[in-house]
């Protein structure tokens, strides 16, 4: 799998991404593809870690954050943890962080997650969105079976077996110790 290269129009099948997003994406410096970055004279083409990229800005897009939050945090994750972004879906390691975006300042921030932190940042009025690599590579390979027509276990079976899943975590009431999962409204 790691020499293989998608077409855009492949891509946004894989992803879910439009190919209109990934023609802004591209043209803004966002994700580049590697083969023919121009896009000019024949197709452009995607590797492995566009993909992974990809699927981690259309999370982002999928949980709330706008545009250029979700650009922020990917680039900070791309200069900060290379390793995301390598050529295989096969991670050296697995992570987990948490976006916090602040109460004045909405500029994200990533963090190793910390749970005494995200609960601070919520009593103040801040979000906190919460992150797994884990997710990120799980939902891409899925996707990739499921456009290759094979049959993989379900992200439900992934957590089951003890993956990650990325929630947001939203505003709780001040001095309250419980974070509100937005994604099943359970307070855990």
């Amino acid at each position: 799998m790691q020499n293989d290269f998608y077409t855009s129009t492949e891509v946004s099948t894989i992803t879910g991404c439009s190919r209109r997003q990934l023609q802004y994406w591209r043209d803004k410096g966002v994700v580049v593809p590697t083969v023919n970055p121009s896009g000019k004279g024949r197709n452009v083409y995607y590797s492995i870690k566009e993909l992974l990229a990809l699927t981690l800005m259309h999370r982002l897009l999928s949980l709330g954050l706008s545009f250029e939050p979700s650009v922020q945090v990917l680039e900070m994750l791309q200069r900060g943890e290379t390793w995301l972004f390598g050529e295989s879906l096969e991670p050296s390691q697995s992570k987990r962080w948490m976006i916090a975006l602040g109460i004045k300042d909405y500029s994200p921030a990533v963090l190793n997650f910390d749970r005494d932190f995200a609960l601070e940042t919520i009593e103040r009025g801040g979000g906190i969105l919460d992150l797994a690599s884990d997710s990120i590579y799980q939902r891409l390979k899925q996707k990739l079976a499921e456009f290759k027509g094979e049959v993989m276990p379900s992200s439900d079976d992934y957590l089951l077996a003890g993956g990650q899943e990325s929630v947001v975590f939203g505003l709780a009431p001040i001095g309250s110790k419980e974070l509100l999962r937005l994604d099943s409204g359970k307070a855990e």
